[in-house]
This record gives C-alpha cells, sequence and structure tokens, in this order.
C-alpha cells in the first residue's frame, strides 16, 4: 500500500499553518492598536493626544484585518488555493492602510 501524500494535501496543509500565522499576527496587530489609541492620550496636552483619532481609526482597519485572515484560513485549510490567495491580497491591502495608519498616529 503506498502511503505518500498527495502534494495538494501538502499545499493545504502549508496554507493552513500560514492562515494560522496570520491570523495571530492580525490578532497582535489589533491588540497592538488597542495598545496605541489607550496610551495616545496618557497624558493630555500631548502631540500623540492630538492624533488619538488615528489611532482609534488604525484599530478600526486592524479589527477589520481579522476577516480577511480569518477568510484565508478557512480557505486555504478547505483547499482552494484561489480564494484563499484573493484573501490574502486583501488581507495585504488593508495591514497596509493599517501600516499607513498606524505610523502617523505613532509619529506624526
Amino acid at each position: 500500500m503506498d502511503d505518500r501524500r498527495h502534494p495538494s494535501d501538502l499545499l493545504a496543509f502549508i496554507g493552513l499553518a500560514l492562515g494560522v500565522i496570520l491570523l495571530l499576527l492580525a490578532v497582535f496587530t489589533a491588540y497592538g492598536s488597542l495598545l496605541t489609541m489607550v496610551a495616545a492620550c496618557e497624558y493630555v496636552d500631548t502631540e500623540a493626544c492630538e492624533r488619538k483619532d488615528l489611532a482609534t481609526a488604525a484599530l478600526v482597519v486592524a479589527i477589520v484585518g481579522l476577516l480577511p485572515a480569518l477568510m484565508f484560513l478557512i480557505n486555504a485549510g478547505l483547499g482552494r488555493i484561489r480564494r484563499a490567495l484573493t484573501w490574502l491580497a486583501i488581507g495585504l491591502l488593508t495591514y497596509l492602510a493599517w501600516a499607513v495608519l498606524s505610523d502617523a498616529a505613532t509619529h506624526g
């Protein structure tokens, strides 16, 4: 009996592992954005407090970014490579927007 794995099984496993990593990074990003937003007005009369609206927007984008990460995980786990790659591209664009907002909230 041949117990070698089919290449698509390996691809689904790699996609699933990558999906778990991306989802964990998305959760970490949302948590980091929450900390940035809370810390922005630790001292009320600072420049960071004036940019709290940017930190709030970064938090919203980070939370919205959980959806593409989750959908990538689901589709990669089911072996739907084309859909998984589409969600990956959407997630990358979402986190590009998050990076710009986060940088603006942090550095002005």
